[in-house]
């Protein structure tokens, strides 16, 4: 089973952030505990000639079911939030 969770295009410049936030969450955040799967954050290919704008059609959070990409995500906003980032 895969679970996705829409990024918007909005949200695409702060990518890199995320992953950067990811990278640093321990283990139980990132890995679903009942079929310990990672969650990721997917995008799809470049876009040719954006000149500034977005760099992909479409990005996700990716897993192996919702609840592992919602406490992901609560665990990005709590240490959003200790380190002082903002979040949207």
């Amino acid at each position: 089973m895969t679970a996705q969770l829409r990024i918007y295009p909005s949200k695409f410049c702060d990518i890199l952030r995320t992953k950067d936030l990811m990278k640093h969450l321990p283990e139980e955040a990132r890995f679903c505990s009942e079929h310990g799967e990672e969650v990721i954050i997917s995008e799809s290919e470049l876009l040719p000639n954006q000149n500034g704008g977005v760099p992909f059609a479409r990005a996700a959070f990716v897993g192996c079911c919702d609840s592992a990409i919602r406490k992901l995500n609560s665990a990005i906003i709590a240490e959003s939030l200790k380190r002082g980032v903002p979040v949207n």
